[in-house]
């Protein structure tokens, strides 16, 4: 079987505008990282009851640690950059034509 790049090449397409086309991306983006969560979560769930490990109210009243929040602060701040990418790369390209336009 024939491997792709994982890297796109040459100008992405525009279907609207830029603008609306980023807000696309990144509604597009979260429900994506919204769905898997969601399923991994009721899987997890699901685990849970079976094998009586917890409750929700176990979850409910759960505390983080330094490590467990330090983790979910990457994380947070790598989904963000992922969601918003296309809004940083759109003001970047606005930034360059207005440059060229001068």
């Amino acid at each position: 079987m024939k491997q792709f790049s994982r890297i796109a090449k040459g100008k992405k397409p525009v279907y609207f505008n830029e603008v609306i086309d980023v807000l696309i991306d990144a509604n597009l983006a979260m429900a994506s990282e919204i769905s898997v969560l969601r399923e991994r979560l009721q899987m997890l769930e699901s685990v849970a009851a079976e094998k009586n490990c917890f409750t929700s109210e176990d979850i409910e009243n759960y505390v983080p640690g330094p490590a467990e929040r330090e983790q979910a602060q990457s994380q947070r701040a790598a989904l963000i950059s992922r969601i918003f990418s296309g809004f940083e790369s759109a003001l970047l390209s606005f930034r360059k034509s207005a440059q060229d336009e001068r």
